[in-house]
């Protein structure tokens, strides 16, 4: 039997992609928080935007979730894609307010509608899970998709779950093994497990146990050790020789280190 698929679904979570650049030990000086206030006062919503980011992240000032939200409300209120996808995760987690997901949903759904990938992964997880809105599956397959032809990995790897499991869709593992895939090479461990799953069993995919084994190998490197292993991993290692398992290990890393572009047993 084939060990369990992993079916959590994957968040966009922190802040959104920042038009202010921020490390971890960024500051910013006094003058340029000056400038930046006065911009932000003036109305302009990408300097409201970030002034939220200098509130959230504590840079050259106190951090202050509050003061961050009302900043990013702004910003959203003018139409600023990243601040209304911001406002959307402050509010699904009750950071600088209290939790309200169904004003977090009216955010994610205002910049999912400008094409803000994120955005529209976290609401397609909201009508998944019945969070600030009813259980809705095809809706959720909606987003998910308009999320993954964009290219973001956690949406790609959510519409490989909804195919696997026919979730508002008719189940297609074929499908489900694409957009696996497609997050898998995005460094999505997760995708990369299942992935490695539907090679064990052939499903969506033709069964082989060299790409079985290798994909479980690049899963267990980009999860810490928390995915790749199992019953599955235990039944390959006795069916492969030795340098069988050596030459994956190896592909394995070579599909790692080539940013999942040689991921191709030899």
């Amino acid at each position: 039997m084939a060990g369990l698929m992993v079916v959590t679904l994957l968040a966009g979570g922190g802040v959104a992609a920042q038009t202010l650049e921020v490390g971890p030990d960024a500051q910013i000086d006094v003058p340029g928080l000056i400038e930046l206030r006065a911009a932000a006062e003036e109305g302009l919503a990408g300097a409201q935007y970030n002034l939220g980011l200098v509130y959230a992240n504590g840079l050259g000032v106190e951090r202050d979730d509050a003061e961050a939200l009302r900043w990013y409300r702004r910003a959203g209120e003018q139409g600023h894609a990243a601040a209304q996808f911001s406002l959307g995760l402050l509010y699904s987690r009750g950071v600088g307010t209290a939790q309200d997901e169904a004003e977090a949903v009216d955010w994610y759904r205002r910049a999912a509608a400008q094409d803000y990938a994120q955005a529209q992964n976290n609401l397609g997880l909201m009508y998944t899970l019945g969070r600030g809105v009813e259980v809705d599956h095809v809706e959720a397959r909606r987003w998910y998709a308009r999320a993954a032809a964009l290219g973001h990995p956690g949406a790609q790897f959510n519409l490989g779950l909804t195919y696997a499991n026919g979730d508002g869709v008719e189940q297609d593992a074929a499908t489900a093994a694409e957009w696996y895939r497609r997050a898998a090479e995005q460094g999505v461990a997760s995708a990369q497990h299942n992935l490695a799953l539907l090679y064990v069993l052939g499903e969506g995919v033709p069964q082989d146990d060299l790409r079985a084994y290798m994909w479980l190998n690049v899963a267990a490197a980009s999860s810490g050790g928390q995915l790749g292993g199992g019953a599955d991993r235990v039944r390959l290692e006795m069916t492969l020789s030795r340098e069988q398992q050596d030459a994956l290990l190896a592909q394995a890393i070579a599909c790692r280190e080539s940013m999942f572009t040689d991921c191709e047993p030899q």
